[in-house]
């Protein structure tokens, strides 16, 4: 029997658009429907936490205005999907407030964490309101209350009758566009579908080469003249946060420490990192292993492995109690059990001898990158595809990861290439980057715990790339 070619099949035209209208109408019908019954879910949601109990209507009916926000002409409609795309579009925000401050920034997001961050930006021509279901129902009502002037959708924000309704009233451009393995393979499967919705897009900004290429693959003749890569925009993005009195008051107890901070580890890399500090500890006097884990859940059975390899390791959380001297119970947490500790002399001794630190709060990244002497960045040495580099090489710290960086690799190579990151390709290297870094040198100093040519090569970066990105953006304003 003969075989049916469906590559050639879905290359006709006509099929081409006979697929798109079949699978678009039979979504539009679909969400029609569902409109109807997400209420219910929405409530159950409220109930669960997980939606806002005051403005969860905002998802369904845009024109419940709850908030109280007064609607007002000539609207930039900034949409992002939680709190990771919020933070990384904080400088344009603060860019358009300023240079357009007749206009009114719309900025919509799913979360209530990223609702929560809006409130602290300080936007004095900004709103926030949670972005609509994607139904007919509720996006018609949503852009009617809103009539924006223009949109920019972060990251892959593709929402068809979100994207196709918006299209018909101004233009759509895609912010840092991504698209992981798994996700490109995904759309590959409704491929017309795909193309036809991207194209609804006046520009493109892709977040790498390689996202840039993969799109303009699937259209060269159209998508090369309105697809581009600059940077990605979480070079854009503030220092990270940390609390001052915090950040002053463990500089000043643990400033005798050469610290090596490793963050976002998954467990395999929490074992190698502690087996490192092992080898290490001999040669470096004084040396402290501060583990800020992927998932703080982890942080017992890190220490009951600390424990295990004959190493002193404690929880912050328990270690911040120094602040007091003593904590109430005179407790340590070890492993899946508690230590009674006799008095405060001995407490104090084991936290002078202590080798590893498992940050179990959250929020104290900021904090621990600026004590660091060396920093190793996480899901890098097992295939996890790597952590964001980019927050401690703006501190000017000395980074190095594992050769998994999928996730990162533009970043990842630009910095490489520039001299300011250290990719360690096995334990062996990462053990002697680390090495180097906590070492005294020929002259008996210490190394500085920050470079200035690695913040000017970060900050070089983010200024030629920002004028760009902006200057492309205001065309359509």
């Amino acid at each position: 029997m003969r075989s049916i070619n469906f590559s050639k099949i879905l290359n006709n035209k006509v099929l081409h658009d006979f697929y798109y209208y079949f699978i678009f109408y039979l979504y539009f019908i679909v969400t029609f429907f569902i409109y109807f019954i997400a209420p219910i879910f929405i409530k159950i949601m409220v109930l669960m936490r997980i939606e806002d109990r005051v403005r969860w209507k905002e998802r369904i009916f845009p024109t419940y205005d709850i908030s109280g926000n007064s609607i007002k002409k000539n609207v930039l409609w900034f949409h992002v999907s939680s709190i990771g795309e919020l933070n990384s579009i904080k400088s344009l925000l603060y860019f358009f407030n300023k240079k357009y401050n007749h206009y009114t920034l719309l900025i919509t997001s799913y979360t209530k964490t990223s609702a929560s961050i809006f409130k602290d930006l300080g936007l004095s021509n900004a709103i926030h309101q949670y972005a609509p279901l994607d139904s007919p129902q509720s996006v018609t009502a949503f852009l009617k209350l809103w009539k924006p002037h223009f949109a920019v959708f972060v990251e892959s924000e593709i929402w068809p009758i979100l994207l196709l309704k918006t299209s018909k009233i101004c233009p759509i451009i895609m912010l840092n566009a991504r698209f992981s393995k798994k996700g490109w393979k995904r759309w590959q499967l409704i491929k017309p579908v795909f193309i036809r919705l991207l194209k609804l897009f006046d520009q493109i900004i892709t977040c790498s080469k390689k996202d840039l290429d993969n799109i303009v693959s699937l259209d060269t003749e159209y998508f090369a003249q309105k697809t581009h890569f600059f940077c990605n925009i979480k070079y854009f993005s503030n220092d990270i946060a940390f609390d001052p009195k915090e950040y002053e008051y463990l500089r000043q107890y643990l400033k005798k420490k050469r610290i090596l901070v490793c963050a976002s580890t998954h467990g395999e890399e929490e074992r190698q990192l502690m087996v490192i500090h092992a080898n290490l500890k001999q040669q470096i006097q004084q040396m402290l292993t501060i583990i800020v884990p992927r998932h703080s859940s982890r942080s017992h059975a890190i220490i009951h492995d600390a424990k295990r390899l004959k190493l002193n390791g404690i929880l912050y959380s328990q270690y911040s109690h120094l602040s007091n001297k003593f904590n109430e119970s005179n407790n340590i947490t070890i492993g899946n059990r508690v230590k009674k500790v006799c008095n405060e002399s001995s407490y104090i001794k084991y936290l002078e001898n202590l080798d590893i630190l498992v940050v179990d709060s959250i929020g104290k990244l900021g904090i621990f990158y600026r004590l660091a002497d060396s920093i190793f960045v996480g899901g890098s040495l097992v295939p996890h595809g790597g952590q964001n580099v980019l927050e401690p090489l703006q501190l000017g710290k000395s980074v190095t990861i594992g050769r998994y960086y999928n996730n990162f690799t533009d970043i990842v190579e630009t910095a490489v290439n520039k001299g300011i990151l250290k990719i360690a390709l096995n334990t062996e290297e990462l053990l002697l980057n680390i090495k180097n870094d906590l070492a005294i040198d020929s002259n008996h100093n210490l190394k500085p715990k920050i470079n200035d040519n690695i913040r000017t090569s970060i900050l070089a970066i983010k200024t030629k790339n920002f004028d760009k990105i902006c200057t492309l953006l205001e065309r359509y304003i």
